[in-house]
């Protein structure tokens, strides 16, 4: 998966970020897309059937940092989350909370 281009500029300006990957399903990203404390910071979508249909979404958490979805096939997508090696305990803490719900 092609790195976003937000994410390369962060990285120009505060340092190299480490990668979390998995792959998931339309509940997932529901979950991630319906949680109030991440802000979306770039989105790609078309205009299908009077709606709209995102090809994917970067949030930006709280803790500074980010997850990135993006759609592969029809309904299954792959989660990246971005984020600096000392916030590793916050980014298990953040999917394992995703898997639950």
């Amino acid at each position: 998966m092609t790195k976003p281009d937000y994410i390369k500029n962060v990285e120009e300006k505060e340092g190299f970020l480490s990668t979390f990957e998995l792959y998931s399903t339309m509940p997932s990203t529901t979950k991630i897309d319906n949680n109030k404390n991440l802000i979306l910071v770039v989105s790609e979508c078309k205009f299908i059937d009077n709606k709209p249909q995102y090809d994917s979404k970067l949030y930006k958490t709280s803790t500074g940092f980010y997850i990135y979805w993006r759609r592969t096939v029809m309904d299954e997508f792959k989660i990246v989350v971005y984020h600096r090696p000392e916030n590793i305990n916050e980014v298990i803490i953040f999917l394992t909370q995703l898997n639950k719900k």
